[in-house]
């Protein structure tokens, strides 16, 4: 799915970039937008594909996401080091942009981390199907990460706070 949105917006990308070139007075800026909105998306697509390629297979949204996550991570390294004078304006400006892009993916397809009341709400549900003994933790946070991989209904959490909140719900 991650991929497909991006293939397609890097196409998208490409149109734009391609139509900004055939407009003599287009603004320099947005050139340099698409440009760099272009490579980055045609280097990400890249990636993940070869993420998938490694197991003779396409790349999970996971993986996808890691890989947007290490772009994002070295992307910020960089507007560090641009901020910083150590480029142009030329390159901070593209890292900015980049950032940007990457951060919106990332908004837009990672798992929504959940907080602590939700959480709690979920193991609670869990112990009204697996019980409260002790010996139901292994299976109630088995149970919690599968339903936190649900299509459609994806989530994140802290392990470690589940851990505890399922303890504080078991007989002891």
């Amino acid at each position: 799915m991650i991929y497909a949105a991006i293939a397609k917006d890097s196409l998208e990308a490409r149109k734009q970039y391609a139509a900004e070139l055939e407009i003599k007075e287009s603004d320099h800026v947005d050139v340099i937008y698409l440009r760099a909105k272009t490579d980055l998306l045609v280097t990400l697509l890249s990636d993940i594909s070869n993420v998938g390629k490694a197991h003779n297979r396409e790349a999970t949204d996971e993986e996808a996401l890691k890989v947007i996550t290490k772009f994002l991570n070295n992307t910020e390294e960089n507007i560090r080091i641009y901020k910083n004078h150590a480029g142009s304006s030329a390159q901070y400006f593209v890292a900015e942009q980049e950032g940007e892009i990457l951060r919106d993916y990332i908004i837009k397809y990672a798992p929504k981390k959940i907080d602590e009341n939700e959480l709690s709400a979920k193991v609670y549900t869990l112990t009204e199907t697996f019980g409260v003994e002790k010996k139901a933790k292994g299976t109630i946070m088995k149970a919690l990460k599968d339903l936190s991989n649900t299509e459609g209904a994806k989530f994140a959490y802290d392990a470690k706070l589940a851990a505890e909140i399922v303890d504080s719900f078991l007989v002891h």
